[in-house]
């Protein structure tokens, strides 16, 4: 919001993710946070007007070793998933978006079979079928996607009520 920059905050947690991989090379916590790191880096690097692809596309590489970690993690499924939808968003309409729209649902799939209540999930869900809907043609299949959207966010506020609150003061400081 302040257009500060984040390099020195993305600094001291690189020095940290090295202190966790170095001790536990296929921790699912290490590099799901490793993957987050790289949107931050992406989101700066947008706002800043230079391409962000490449980052994309190391966190999309880094998201699918989170969930290859021997623990099971509802979490990482759902980094991939946001990483798919980040990289849809990111892609003109085409088969390209679609295809990264389907992986993140195909991730939020396996998600849910973990956690089917997983807040973070359904509104990952939400904003890949809402998506899913921009670029559908037929009418009926635009509306009942945009419904789908629609129910699967009001399903996360519905179990997370802090979302909800959240989501009042994020428009509040809008």
């Amino acid at each position: 919001r302040n257009k500060l920059t984040p390099a020195a905050s993305l600094a001291l947690l690189d020095t940290a993710l090295l202190d966790c991989l170095a001790l536990a090379p296929e921790d699912v916590m290490c590099r799901t946070l490793a993957v987050q790191a790289l949107w931050v880096r992406a989101d700066w690097q947008a706002a800043q007007h230079l391409p962000f692809g490449q980052t994309l596309t190391a966190a999309l590489a880094k998201a699918r070793l989170a969930v290859g970690s021997p623990e099971i993690s509802p979490d990482a499924w759902q980094t991939l998933a946001e990483t798919q939808l980040r990289i849809a968003q990111s892609t003109q309409a085409g088969k390209a978006r679609t295809l990264h729209i389907n992986d993140g649902l195909a991730a939020l799939q396996k998600l849910f079979s973990i956690n089917p209540n997983h807040a973070l999930g359904l509104i990952t869900q939400g904003q890949l079928l809402l998506l899913r809907a921009q670029g559908e043609q037929v009418p009926s299949q635009k509306r009942q996607l945009a419904a789908d959207a629609a129910a699967s966010l009001e399903r996360a506020l519905q179990r997370e009520p802090f979302l909800g609150y959240l989501s009042r003061r994020l428009t509040k400081i809008r």
